[in-house]
């Protein structure tokens, strides 16, 4: 005989398998209409093509060379500080404060982390729209992510290990 909780346990996870697929079914109809529609736009040459020429190659490579400079400043800096909470630092006030500021800046909306760069890359510091400006600028934005994926994967590493 089938107990209540057992009985609980597959309804609720029917559900959520039913959910699961209608999510799926949904995302994978948007794509397809998308596809479908831009079947006759999308092309290789479009994709190549200068902007003047109505292209988006270079939207593709800025965006390359954005992730690449906030990535080539974000890791060192995430990955030195993730270290140093993990390891050389206690649990001092201090040392809490600064984790609570960490998960702070994590909670953050990326418009506040723009309209921040923009107030102070942009205007402050004078470095215009530029891939500088937007690099260091989602480099602060990733900065906590970093710093919390890091830390957390230096905590399960064994003692015998350091």
């Amino acid at each position: 005989m089938i107990t209540q909780r057992k009985f609980r346990d597959g309804l609720l996870y029917g559900l959520m398998a039913a959910g699961l697929v209608m999510v799926a079914l949904i995302l994978f109809s948007i794509l397809a209409y998308i596809l479908i529609q831009s079947a006759g736009f999308l092309s290789f040459s479009f994709i190549f093509r200068p902007a003047e020429s109505g292209g988006v190659f270079p939207m593709v490579v800025t965006t390359f060379y954005l992730v690449a400079v906030s990535l080539f400043i974000a890791l060192p800096v995430g990955i030195m500080s993730a270290v140093f909470l993990n390891e050389y630092s206690g649990n001092t006030p201090v040392i809490r404060l600064l984790r609570l500021a960490i998960e702070t800046l994590a909670g953050i909306p990326s418009i506040i982390y723009g309209l921040f760069g923009l107030l102070m890359f942009c205007r402050v510091f004078k470095f215009g729209q530029s891939i500088a400006a937007g690099a260091f600028t989602l480099s602060i934005m990733i900065l906590p992510v970093i710093i919390r994926t890091v830390e957390e994967s230096l905590k399960t590493i064994p003692d015998s290990f350091r």
